[in-house]
């Protein structure tokens, strides 16, 4: 009896060691998969909806920019809103799940998750919407930029280059822009970092108040030293 008592856990644990080792293949097999056939299913879609636009949508400047933002990378960057939306839930569960949990514990630690942490999803919101506004102007300023390209190095520009001596100027606006593009993702890189660091930092703080608030409910019992550890490594998990 005694045996088994050592057994059914060990296999257990055995079971759980296998399990988490399979996992990251298997996620990396689904994951590839899945792109594959979203980069079919998009590319098919895309070109079939390129293919049905009028001639005069191709000569205007704002439907060649949406084109050439919508189309460029499209795969990937679909892929990674997916991502980051269930990562987005994945948070609002764990933070809600963890302020009930201390809630029942400590109101006032609780309240000082809210507090903190709606602010901070405000502002990854409203992160978001200006880094996108400035993203959309660098990605209009990148298709300028491959279009000047094309022109300095294609064959099919090559006669014109030769005959009407446009190379130098044509380089002169290619610098401006790649200049204006470069200071514009570099701009998006620093305000998403330092909204980031912001964000942790803050969090950070929280945890340590947190760790302080809920010190008087260990102290009488209230809270065992289990869930407490729990609790502050969760939190920090949190950041």
């Amino acid at each position: 009896m005694e045996v088994h008592m050592v057994l059914i856990p060990l296999i257990l644990l055995l079971g759980i060691v296998i399990f988490k080792q399979m996992i990251p293949s298997v996620t990396n097999l689904v994951n590839a998969s899945a792109q594959n056939r979203l980069k079919i299913v998009l590319r098919n879609r895309f070109m079939k909806k390129q293919a049905a636009l009028q001639y005069r949508y191709m000569e205007d400047n704002e439907s060649c920019a949406l084109i050439y933002r919508v189309c460029e990378d499209v795969e990937n960057r679909f892929w990674s809103g997916c991502r980051t939306v269930c990562s987005g839930i994945e948070l609002v569960v764990k933070c809600a799940a963890l302020m009930s949990i201390v809630m029942g514990v400590s109101v006032l630690s609780g309240v000082a998750i809210l507090t903190v942490s709606v602010p901070l999803f405000y502002l990854a919101y409203r992160t978001g919407k200006q880094n996108y506004v400035l993203q959309k102007d660098a990605v209009e300023t990148k298709r300028r930029t491959d279009y000047l390209a094309a022109i300095l190095s294609d064959r099919d520009h090559a006669k014109e280059r030769i005959m009407f001596g446009y190379s130098k100027e044509i380089e002169k606006e290619y610098d401006r822009l790649s200049d204006y593009a470069n200071e514009k993702e570099a701009a998006i890189e620093k305000k998403r970092y330092a909204n980031m660091k912001s964000g942790s930092l803050t969090m950070v703080l929280l945890a340590v108040i947190i760790m302080l608030l809920l010190l008087p409910a260990l102290s009488s019992g209230k809270l065992s030293n289990g869930l407490y550890v729990g609790l502050v490594t969760s939190i920090l998990n949190l950041v």
